[in-house]
């Protein structure tokens, strides 16, 4: 409990967004070092398996009437707007998106309307759509002994009730824009409910749809014009899985960094802290 406490205090700075400067090299951090310190309290060699229960359609609904998920995408109050990273088509190539608007359904709780831009080659290209959370499983991981962890919402304990959503996602694309089209497949979410009662991102279970991510959309982009399609991937920390979709992708334990080379396939300017999406900004 000690170690972890300590770990936590040490390494505070988290999220694919926070951007670190030493010795001339750009190092960046994602959830994996808490993930590492949570699991040295658990059984890192040898998990068990995660216990889970699904809920029934009037459990979803009394969930997501009762806990607004919404900020985990955008939080409209402060205008935060976090950039997705992904990859794209058979070579994996840098893709970016950024949620500028969320709205939840009036009668169908488990359902959220989008509205953001994605980047892609320095092509940006405006989108609107929909996810809808059809499965949430009430989930415990004997692998995690102790419920206190940092987040980016700020530090919270005594998170024992804990979710695994999956769904489907559709984005289509402004088909005005040049090269646009539409994005469908499944999303995952994981999350819990904080002792403030609130909802908490989490990210520090193995095995869930949701790889340790927060949340992630998988799915095949169509193009509008040719039938053309790409598979599409982009989550919350794409850094907790990129190795398992590129050998190496990032190394390190307390610095993460892109292995450089991979820089080509648009993660050379990564730390540049670029708003691009600024200059005809949308909201719902």
């Amino acid at each position: 409990m000690k170690y972890l406490l300590s770990f936590i205090i040490a390494f505070s700075c988290l999220g694919c967004k926070e951007i670190s400067e030493k010795a001339n090299k750009s190092t960046i951090f994602t959830h994996k070092e808490l993930k590492m310190a949570a699991a040295s309290v658990g059984a890192l060699n040898k998990p068990k398996p995660i216990e889970s229960q699904q809920l029934s359609e009037d459990e979803i609904r009394t969930l997501f009437l009762k806990h607004d998920i919404k900020p985990f995408f955008y939080q409209a109050d402060e205008e935060i707007y976090s950039t997705l990273n992904g990859f794209f088509g058979p070579d994996h190539y840098r893709i970016e998106f950024v949620f500028l608007g969320i709205e939840q359904d009036k009668t169908m709780k488990n359902k959220f309307y989008l509205t953001g831009k994605n980047r892609h080659k320095k092509q940006i290209t405006d989108f609107e759509g929909s996810f809808i959370i059809d499965s949430v499983f009430s989930i415990k991981d004997p692998n995690v002994k102790d419920e206190n962890f940092e987040s980016e919402y700020g530090y919270f304990s005594g998170l024992k009730e804990k979710y695994s959503c999956v769904g489907k996602f559709t984005l289509s694309e402004d088909s005005s824009q040049q090269f646009s089209g539409k994005f469908e497949g499944r999303m995952a979410l994981d999350f819990g409910i904080n002792e403030d009662k609130k909802p908490e991102i989490w990210y520090y279970s193995n095995k869930t749809p949701a790889r340790s991510s927060g949340f992630l959309f998988d799915g095949t982009w169509v193009n509008y014009d040719g039938g053309k399609s790409k598979s599409t991937l982009f989550s919350k920390d794409i850094f907790m899985f990129a190795n398992d979709i590129l050998k190496d992708f990032s190394y390190g334990e307390r610095e993460i960094e892109i292995n450089p080379k991979y820089r080509k396939l648009g993660w050379a300017d990564f730390w540049q802290s670029e708003e691009w999406w600024v200059s005809d900004k949308k909201s719902m």
